[in-house]
Parts: structure tokens; sequence; C-alpha cells
């Protein structure tokens, strides 16, 4: 078993870190930590000294879908739809 900590600042800016058993589950925690707690990833370490920096971390695993892929918003279908209200 490996263990895998993360690094990270909570919503109070204080500096923190959490211990996994596998890097999935580390990485897991901190899109969790980063996307819902308002965290602050700083760095993720592995056994043998692997590192996962903040920038990796961001191009890797909080990337935003491509923007087809998207839900559209509500009112920005295009011709040929449905008009949004139905006025009589």
């Amino acid at each position: 078993m490996s263990d895998w900590k993360v690094f990270y600042r909570d919503d109070h800016r204080l500096d923190a870190q959490s211990t996994h058993t596998s890097k999935e589950a580390a990485i897991v925690h901190a899109l969790h930590l980063e996307r819902r707690q308002h965290c602050r990833i700083q760095i993720i370490e592995g056994l043998n000294g692997e590192l996962i920096d903040r920038e990796t971390f961001e191009h890797e695993h909080l990337k935003k879908p491509p923007r087809y892929l998207r839900h559209p918003r509500l009112g920005a279908l295009g011709e040929g739809h449905a008009p949004m209200s139905v006025s009589e």
C-alpha cells in the first residue's frame, strides 16, 4: 500500500493535508476539496517522490469539457426550435 498525501489550503487559508492509500483516491479527494470545499490544492505527493504539482493537477484534472459537450443554456436554442414562451 502506498501513501499519497494531498497538501492544500482550506477555505480559512490554513495549510492542511490528507493521506490516501492510492493515487486515484488522492485525486478524487483533491477534486472534491477544490470543487466543493473551496480549498486550493498545492501539491499531491506519492510514494518514491512522485509529485503532481498545482499546474499539472489543473491541466489534467480540472479542465472543463469542450464547449460542444456542455449543456446549452436555457433560451440559447437556435433557429428551428420551439420558442421558450408562448404568446397568445
